[in-house]
């Protein structure tokens, strides 16, 4: 279980990002949208082609940006109008549909979504004796974050730089009971350029070289 703990660790640490957010606040829903009396959905760091996550609304379904003003938000088919009222929040995170594991998705091609793929490389026994030794694994985690085409590159930027600062050389973060799982420093993090897929999609694989630190035990 010991990697399946550090794979599950890898997408929480990735299912926790906001790149942008209004926090919470007096926000309506409108037919294009949403809309808000004072604030700035550009200041908050909002962009087109990004997903936005509803909270406090009657409807919580998540939507794609269409255009960023700084009163409103214009999103894809619209939303249901609700009044202005208190305790609401936009957020723009990491996308709703995920597809992990060995699982299918069909997405729109107005929805964005991401991948994510666990692997193991060969590791390094570091000390001696080699039963109770200390041993050094390695591996890639590889997320595909696929955008909306033909919406220009910041949204889909902005979400991509936000996820890398989250997985800076030397970082660590806890997976299961005992391992801590460490971002490399001498093979660095790394996300590629913009690709456009059959789909319909732009996109972006960011990969992460990790190492976690184990006591060698031979079986008898």
């Amino acid at each position: 279980m010991a990697n399946t703990d550090v794979d599950l660790a890898f997408r929480a640490r990735c299912e926790a990002l906001v790149v942008a957010t209004t926090g919470v606040t007096t926000l309506s829903a409108t037919a294009t949208g949403y809309a808000r009396a004072s604030g700035s959905f550009v200041d908050d760091g909002f962009a087109v082609g990004m997903e936005v996550a509803p909270d406090g609304f009657p409807e919580t379904s998540v939507g794609t940006i269409l255009r960023v003003e700084p009163l409103r938000l214009t999103i894809y088919k619209g939303r249901t109008a609700a009044a202005a009222a208190g305790s609401r929040s936009l957020t723009a995170g990491l996308p709703a549909l995920r597809i992990w594991d060995n699982r299918q998705g069909s997405p729109d091609p107005m929805i964005n979504y991401v991948e994510g793929e666990f692997m193991t490389q060969p590791g390094l026994l570091l000390s001696a004796p080699a039963d109770g030794g200390t041993r050094e694994d390695r591996g890639l985690y590889v997320l595909r974050w696929y955008g909306v085409s033909d919406f220009g590159a910041l949204g889909l930027r902005r979400c991509v730089d936000a996820l890398m600062e989250r997985f800076t050389p030397h970082t660590t973060f806890a997976a299961g009971a005992t391992d801590v799982v460490r971002i490399r420093g001498d093979a660095t993090p790394d996300a590629s350029r913009i690709t456009q897929r059959p789909s319909g999609h732009a996109l972006v694989t960011l990969t992460f070289p990790w190492r976690v630190y184990r006591r060698n035990v031979i079986s008898a």
